[in-house]
């Protein structure tokens, strides 16, 4: 087999074992043996599983934002579609925590995309990268949500959604803080 076929293979044996149990109990034999390869072949290709899940993720990741530099609304509508052609996979993913989680993956890929928008409305490093993980869980929350709903929408429908949502919620938060302002004005006369 020649290497990429191997780590494709490896990839869908990962993916189908994940779909039936914990990715904590999944071993290298068991993924060896779904693969139908030997340990040395796999170890030839990836260190871990730890090492083939997060291959998945950045193949899956960079196969999602193409070859230009969307935007980050543009970017959640193909990560959405993404998604949601594999959804049963990346629904477990997201059910996973501790070292190399899909979650801890997305959020970061996330983050500069997140910076590029909001950087300008944090006074300070300490609060853009607080206000960054906080945005980062929401947006997380609400994929995990809907990919893990039987039935769950499709891309098409739920990202512009989800989109239309953020922005009201950001309207509302600047309607509040305006008014806040407002108050605080009005008490320091």
């Amino acid at each position: 087999m020649r290497e990429s076929a191997t780590k494709k293979v490896l990839a869908e044996s990962l993916k189908d074992l994940m779909l039936r149990r914990d990715f904590a109990d999944i071993t290298v034999t068991d993924l060896c043996t779904a693969a139908e390869i030997n340990r040395r072949t796999f170890y030839r290709h990836f260190t871990d599983k730890y090492q083939l899940v997060t291959w998945i993720y950045d193949k899956g990741f960079q196969k999602a934002i193409g070859d230009d530099e969307p935007g980050l609304f543009d970017l959640f509508g193909r990560v959405c579609t993404y998604l949601y052609a594999d959804r049963a996979f990346y629904a477990r993913a997201l059910t996973f925590t501790g070292q190399n989680s899909f979650h801890d993956f997305l959020c970061a890929r996330l983050q500069p995309y997140l910076q590029a928008d909001f950087s300008d409305l944090f006074p300070d490093p300490q609060t853009e990268a607080f206000m960054f993980g906080k945005m980062s869980d929401v947006v997380m929350d609400i994929i995990q949500n809907w990919l893990s709903r039987p039935g769950c929408p499709p891309p098409e429908v739920f990202a512009p959604w989800a989109l239309h949502l953020w922005k009201d919620i950001m309207g509302r938060w600047k309607e509040l803080g305006d008014a806040w302002e407002h108050t605080l004005d009005h008490k320091n006369v």
